[in-house]
């Protein structure tokens, strides 16, 4: 811990007492290419201020949450699996940051990805589907930016943001989700641009009691019911959306 380094490589790692591997302090340790199975904590815990690089691993078996990262951790995770979770693929909290990239999380029993308390990652170019729950969960006052992603086949909502939670969706693509594409509640915010949300079970984009999004130039398409639920005393900026070929009506406004 503390300032370690080095590299931890091409190894598989199973039942042990606490998570597979845990790096914290200001360690800048690499872990590449490593096999992680069943264990009683979670597959990767990261911690205080580490940098730690978390690259080209698969993460399966029975544990606690995939990859958790709290404190102020600031990794690079990236092209990793992470595949049937018992909890959640990935949960950040604290005040953590550190990019998420080119990870595929896959049927994890809860969300996905969890980022809460005051978190602020870069998430890019991920897949996150066929979990039990939605696909990403924003909570609390996280932050981040959410950019280029697919969530495709999650039990519930594609991606949900309640608290006062408040980022940036750029350019993601949120389909065939059970629930609703995107469900924004209590004082949630947040800018939605360019994104894809199409073919999901309820409303497109959902925004109730007094979420105010802004969304720019979405496609919200093909969806099981409503293409843009508006509801309770909720309110945001709508502008150069396309919202068409909804099974119900395309746009509805609830008081």
């Amino acid at each position: 811990r503390d300032f370690a380094a080095g590299v931890v490589h091409d190894n598989a790692m199973e039942k042990g007492g606490d998570s597979c591997i845990v790096a914290t302090g200001r360690s800048s340790t690499h872990f590449l290419r490593n096999a992680l199975g069943n264990t009683k904590g979670c597959g990767v815990m990261l911690s205080e201020s580490t940098t730690t690089l978390v690259e080209g691993n698969e993460v399966s078996g029975k544990h606690i949450n995939g990859l958790q990262a709290g404190g102020s951790a600031n990794p690079m995770v990236k092209n990793n699996k992470i595949l049937g979770s018992s909890g959640s693929g990935v949960v950040l909290h604290d005040w953590s940051k550190g990019t998420y990239a080119n990870n595929h999380v896959i049927g994890s029993r809860l969300a996905g990805v969890g980022i809460r308390d005051h978190a602020d990652p870069i998430f890019t170019g991920n897949l996150v589907s066929e979990g039990e729950g939605s696909g990403l969960v924003l909570l609390g006052d996280a932050t981040g930016v959410i950019e280029n992603n697919r969530f495709v086949s999650n039990t519930c909502a594609g991606i949900g943001i309640k608290g006062n939670a408040c980022a940036l969706f750029d350019r993601n693509v949120v389909t065939n989700n059970q629930g609703y594409g995107v469900w924004l509640q209590d004082t949630s915010r947040g800018t939605f641009q360019n994104n894809s949300v199409e073919g999901n079970g309820k409303a497109g984009f959902a925004v109730s009691h007094q979420a105010a999004p802004r969304l720019h130039s979405n496609r919200i398409t093909g969806g099981k019911q409503v293409g843009l639920l508006v509801q309770n005393q909720a309110g945001g900026h709508y502008e150069a959306n396309i919202i068409s070929n909804n099974k119900a009506v395309n746009v509805m406004l609830l008081g």
